[in-house]
């Protein structure tokens, strides 16, 4: 984000919840490559944007000064910690140390106590098998199904929403093989919400697609998740991840006129608040928002 000051990003979400935005997923981590939220005062370029008493490194305390008019998530990290003894560059903390699993429930416990209306825990929770390749596959969700029912007891009333890959709802044998997430147990064991992270430029790269064949993937993606519209997010990208370019908005309009109104919501990521993304935003918020629709999340 490029305001000067809380206030001026108060006054930007103020004007989006009158767009019609329903609520802001707000990184609160900082690690060595992640963008620095610009509010931050000269100092500590990584750690969390949010008072503590575990020890984690303040970068700046944007969650109490911000004081936000729409709902807030906080989307943190909880195995990629930059700042935490022992952390490799390159490599994730294993969640079966009694340290780390602690320090990622103490993490929940924090933000519990934060104005907030939910979390979103990012996809870094699932078990990485060239680095935990002792821990059998059949093992791994529900290893992970047992973590995610302790992040949920310690998120108080606050929603609890995990990022889900693409695969997962028409592969469920690679989404258990690879991520450790199956829908079903996902939803059964703690969490309240998924977040589908259906980036159409990643999956047609990925896949090799022609745009004919990505529409196509997309619609069997969310047909398969139908039975979990009503607790399902469905996040869209809105950059080249490549290229850093703005996706043209016809094209984001496209993508998103797929996914059915049954579904929890839509989350536009990334968003930077510069003059020139914000111009993009306006223009993109004009196409999805006209005044007779229904608010986007």
């Amino acid at each position: 984000m490029d305001q000067e000051s809380p206030e001026e990003f108060r006054l930007l979400l103020s004007r989006w919840k009158e767009t019609g935005v329903r609520g802001v997923f707000l990184r609160t981590f900082q690690n060595h490559d992640d963008r620095l939220h610009s509010l931050r005062p000269r100092g500590s370029d990584i750690g969390v944007y949010f008072e503590n008493t575990l020890g984690m490194p303040v970068v700046y305390p944007l969650l109490e000064t911000l004081h936000s008019p729409l709902p807030l998530y906080a989307w943190t990290t909880l195995r990629w910690m930059d700042w935490e003894e022992g952390r490799r560059y390159g490599h994730y903390l294993d969640p079966r140390q009694p340290r780390t699993r602690s320090r990622m429930l103490s993490l929940v416990s924090t933000l519990s106590d934060k104005p907030l209306a939910g979390i979103l825990l990012q996809d870094d929770l699932v078990v990485r098998s060239a680095e935990e390749k002792e821990l059998r596959w059949k093992d791994k969700g529900a290893f992970l199904n047992r973590l995610l029912q302790e992040i949920k007891s310690r998120s108080g009333d606050r929603e609890v929403v995990i990022n889900v890959f693409y695969e997962v709802p028409t592969r469920p044998d690679l989404g258990t093989r690879w991520y450790g997430q199956q829908i079903d147990s996902l939803l059964a064991s703690g969490a309240d919400s998924i977040a589908l992270m259906l980036y159409p430029l990643q999956i047609k790269e990925e896949l090799h697609l022609s745009d004919e064949e990505l529409r196509l993937y997309m619609e069997r993606t969310l047909q398969a998740l139908e039975p979990h519209a009503a607790r399902t997010y469905v996040k869209v990208q809105v950059q080249d991840f490549k290229s850093l370019q703005p996706v043209p908005p016809e094209t984001v309009e496209g993508w998103i006129r797929l996914i059915p109104t049954k579904f929890k919501g839509v989350v536009l990521t990334p968003i930077t608040t510069d003059s020139a993304s914000m111009q993009y935003l306006d223009s993109l918020l004009t196409r999805l928002l006209p005044p007779s629709s229904s608010a986007l999340p």
